[in-house]
């Protein structure tokens, strides 16, 4: 824990911010696996920036499903378009709020986390959060046009779906062997002389505590060719697991170390 978090802190410091709020993993996709230790992580980050000067803030979250729908980069900066244009919501549009709204609050433009979501809900709806994406695209070179329309975006031609093999209720979408599955396709390293295939990755198509039915798709998948294909859908296959009962999603903010 002292490693990581002068390692993070220490960047954090060096970009001459006044105030810095952290989103803290806890779960399988995460550093740490439990929240004793992701709490203890939290603290030591929290407690170093303010020793430095800094106004600091915290959110310990969920990383034992994918927070959002897309792994893989070129679906990520797709899913990341359609949020902020406002097309799509759920857990990545409320994590997205929780530390904005935080950032808002330790910038001084009002007191209170409730206004401050509001704040940003309204910057989503009047367009303005997607202008500032394309201000940001433009300032760093890139093509501007993707913005407005995502489906410029090159994904990997081949495609296939996993399907939910029973009826009933979502109880697991592991969010470390989704990753896996992803990495299996080329979309992230598996070792350091690896590259990485912008194009490749999947959607999960479900979360925890969904009713499904045999046959629905839980999870779409895209690589370059269909060798790579069949080893992701076999991992990805294993991340889920299904239940007769009603299975309870888990919080997707467990704790906030505020000022």
């Amino acid at each position: 824990i002292p490693l990581i978090a002068s390692s993070i802190i220490s960047k954090k410091l060096a970009t001459g911010a006044d105030a810095v709020v952290l989103d803290v993993k806890v779960g399988s996709g995460a550093f740490m696996h439990e929240l004793d230790k992701a709490r203890e992580l939290a603290r030591a980050m929290v407690g170093i920036g303010r020793m430095a000067g800094r106004r600091m803030a915290a959110l310990i979250t969920d990383m034992n499903q994918p927070l959002g729908q897309a792994v893989g980069n070129s679906l990520e900066v797709i899913e990341a378009i359609d949020t902020l244009s406002g097309r799509s919501g759920g857990r990545l549009l409320e994590i997205c709020l929780e530390l904005g709204a935080r950032m808002v609050v330790l910038g001084g433009v009002c007191d209170d986390v409730g206004q401050a979501r509001e704040i940003l809900r309204g910057l989503v709806e009047s367009g303005k959060a997607l202008a500032k994406l394309k201000e940001m695209v433009e300032a760093q070179g890139g093509d501007v046009s993707c913005v407005d329309d995502p489906d410029r975006i090159e994904v990997a031609p081949f495609s296939t779906r996993v399907l939910a093999p029973v009826d009933g209720y979502v109880c697991r979408a592991d969010a470390l062997t989704l990753g896996r599955a992803a990495a299996a396709m080329g979309a992230g390293r598996q070792r350091k002389t690896d590259s990485v295939d912008l194009g490749c990755g999947l959607r999960v198509l479900v979360s925890v505590g969904d009713r499904v039915e045999a046959g629905r798709p839980v999870a779409e998948l895209f690589a370059r060719a269909q060798s790579l294909l069949d080893e992701g859908a076999a991992e990805a296959m294993s991340a889920f697991a299904y239940s007769e009962a009603q299975c309870e999603a888990p919080p997707l903010v467990y704790e906030a170390l505020e000022a």
